[in-house]
């Protein structure tokens, strides 16, 4: 077997996270600037399947048998492994390089999953197809975090700005104009599995308060989603921050990133809102081109560990 690389991109939840996970649409769009590499390599004097994984990014240096069977990574293997009939696991190191900062709402995991799966499967011959992909991520991202929507493998293993709503087709959404975006990471963090829990518990104390926020939500991911479409930033922009202000209501905001958002509209952001599981990680503001280093330091200023730029320009997407 030849050696083998794959790469996995970051991922940006525009509108609609935590709505997603009981049934709501949500708008995702790739962060394509951030990565994770994976590479396969045959151990020629290995013993028949010797599988080691190497990652000094997750301080992870183990053979396959090795690893504890709640290991998500073992899982994967063992997931993929079944779904293509094979019996042991293959004689190679496999190595994983990640640049997306974990715990920041970027979709460590689901890329982590999509890599190692895009990466294996071509490996061991079967490349799989997307529905696969798509589907196999899915369950794997599961092993880490418990209930999901799927957005993050669906946006991951696409690549491309989708409209999601479990149960139904995922829809491509091409913006009639560029999108220019600052992102940052406000260094605060809680597990996504964690914040999801803890609307879980909020929803189940105040459910009629709470679903009247997730269907708020809903329209605001609506409006997002025609603002895309006919080129109107301004009310995209305002769809944003009604959508932080839902978020906040739900209290999965956090000092931190209420900074980084007020920071951002200071200096002229068109909208502000976290992205991803919230109570901490990223937040995103839709900015002017002419802007962009505006917003950039005035969130550099506001205590952003990290700041980023990224655009999702209007011929970047393909048909789903």
């Amino acid at each position: 077997m030849p050696a083998t690389t794959a790469s996995a991109s970051a991922k940006l939840i525009l509108l609609g996270e935590h709505a997603v996970v009981y049934g709501h649409p949500a708008i995702a769009i790739p962060f394509s600037d951030l990565r994770l590499h994976v590479s396969i390599e045959p151990a020629i004097l290995a013993k028949p399947g010797t599988l080691r994984i190497i990652s000094h990014d997750l301080n992870m240096d183990l053979l396959f048998e090795d690893m504890s069977q709640d290991e998500p990574i073992k899982q994967m293997i063992i997931l993929l492994l079944h779904f293509l009939g094979v019996k042991n696991p293959p004689t190679c190191t496999l190595r994983v390089r990640s640049e997306i900062p974990l715990g920041a709402g970027f979709g460590s995991s689901a890329a982590l999953s999509v890599g190692i799966l895009r990466a294996l499967s071509a490996f061991l011959g079967h490349p799989l197809n997307e529905k696969e992909l798509v589907d196999l991520s899915y369950q794997s991202d599961q092993f880490i975090h418990g209930r999901l929507s799927g957005i993050d493998t669906t946006v991951i293993s696409l690549e491309q700005a989708i409209y999601y709503q479990r149960g139904h087709s995922v829809e491509s959404v091409k913006p009639l104009n560029s999108l220019h975006f600052v992102v940052a990471d406000s260094g605060a963090r809680t597990p996504t599995a964690q914040s999801i829990a803890y609307l879980a518990g909020h929803y189940e104390k105040e459910k009629d308060k709470t679903k009247s926020k997730l269907d708020a939500i809903e329209e605001q991911v609506k409006i997002a989603k025609r603002a895309m479409r006919i080129g109107d930033r301004h009310m995209l922009g305002a769809a944003m921050n009604a959508n932080q202000s839902l978020l906040a209501d739900l209290g999965l905001s956090c000092p931190e990133l209420g900074m980084l958002v007020n920071a951002s509209r200071e200096a002229g952001a068109l909208g502000a809102k976290l992205s991803g599981g919230g109570q901490g990680g990223a937040m995103i503001a839709l900015v002017e081109e002419r802007n962009l280093l505006t917003v950039r330091e005035a969130l550099i200023e506001a205590g952003a560990k990290a700041v980023w730029t990224t655009s999702l320009p209007a011929t970047q997407i393909k048909a789903v």
